[in-house]
């Protein structure tokens, strides 16, 4: 198995539903590191239970392999999260059990990422080796994912450094905006024998800046920008990202939203622009009729133009508005398209630059 891409998604139905239209040799050439959140809640299933989403998860991810953590974010877990993530004792007995039940009843391919705690250690450590046994038959690492931004990193690491030849290390440098000079103390970090280093971040803001009025706009992501500048001094580093999201996601009712569509394009080797257009509705303009005129704006740049392509998925949906059909009239559906645009572009970005393969 080769992999030339890491984005970190979060197991909602938006980045779900991006994944699972990417085409065959996309998913293989991706290894996604996917935070697992709670389902929809609903009458029957108050709780959001998590064994629904992993139900979910085995539809769409079939046998592809990915990388599994489990959500922080308040919004999108519930208490079965919180008990894996908090509850240390045993060697976190709580997460170790739910990895092995989804790898013998669901027949998931994972690696687990493994949960830290720097006043735990000897549970750390009971952690490793349990998780370490339940992947043995696949023959995978473990991974450990860590907050990039943590000068304290190097420390952690020390404390389990006879597993780090045994484990994937994710950076995961949050929301990064404009350009920044990165090096999350990488010197020191890169003393320890890992079996490789991804390093992810998002340059998306949490809200695309409004002027007000109803004309096409741009925002720069500059995530790759920066991944360059830390691969120059570090060549080894595996590029991840947020696949064109911001890191922190909010499971809220949307109230009063305006219709946009966003269409990502590569600006050169470095940089994505991604060029929206919102329209309001009215008594005259429906959703659907928004999101047609959405469309109709974008694609009278040349730039949109001249890099349509319907065999991938969210071209053919933005295509479809512009000749009159509107699949999806929510800001999920749209977070979708923009999704599957952004990986199919970067993934091609990646081979074209041959930034580096992890074999596994």
């Amino acid at each position: 198995m080769s992999f030339v891409y890491f984005p970190i998604l979060k197991s909602r139905t938006s980045e779900l539903r991006a994944y699972e239209n990417l085409s065959i040799q996309s998913k293989q050439e991706m290894l996604p590191i996917i935070e697992l959140t709670k389902s929809r809640i609903s009458k029957s299933n108050p709780e959001g239970s998590i064994e629904k989403k992993i139900e979910e998860i085995k539809k769409i991810l079939d046998s592809n392999l990915f990388i599994l953590d489990l959500t922080t974010d308040e919004t999108l877990k519930n208490p079965q999260i919180d008990k894996m993530l908090l509850n240390y004792q045993d060697g976190y007995k709580e997460w170790v059990d739910f990895v092995k039940k989804i790898i013998i009843d669901y027949n998931l391919k994972i690696i687990p990422c493994i949960h830290y705690n720097p006043k735990r250690i000897e549970d750390v450590k009971l952690q490793i080796k349990q998780l370490k046994e339940s992947v043995k038959g696949l023959n995978l690492p473990l991974a450990l994912r860590l907050d990039a931004n943590n000068n304290k990193n190097p420390k952690y690491i020390e404390a389990i450094k006879e597993f780090t030849k045994d484990c994937i290390l994710i950076l995961d440098g949050g929301y990064i905006e404009g350009e920044e000079y990165l090096d999350f103390n990488l010197q020191s970090i890169n003393e320890y024998n890992f079996k490789s280093i991804i390093f992810a971040c998002s340059s998306f803001p949490p809200t695309l800046p409004n002027n007000g009025k109803e004309v096409v706009e741009k925002y720069l992501l500059t995530e790759q920008k920066n991944y360059v500048s830390l691969k120059e001094r570090y060549p080894h580093i595996f590029y991840g990202d947020y696949a064109c999201t911001h890191p922190i996601r909010y499971d809220t009712q949307v109230r009063g939203w305006i219709p946009r569509i966003d269409i990502p394009l590569l600006k050169n080797n470095q940089e994505y622009i991604v060029y929206y257009y919102r329209c309001r509705t009215s008594e005259r303009i429906n959703i659907e009729q928004a999101y047609q005129n959405c469309a109709k704006s974008l694609f009278q740049l040349d730039e949109i133009k001249n890099v349509m392509n319907n065999s991938i998925w969210g071209f053919n949906v933005f295509n479809d508005v512009i000749n009159g059909y509107v699949a999806g009239k929510s800001p999920s559906f749209w977070i979708s398209v923009r999704i599957n645009i952004y990986i199919t572009a970067t993934l091609e970005k990646l081979k074209r630059l041959k930034w580096g393969i992890l074999k596994l």
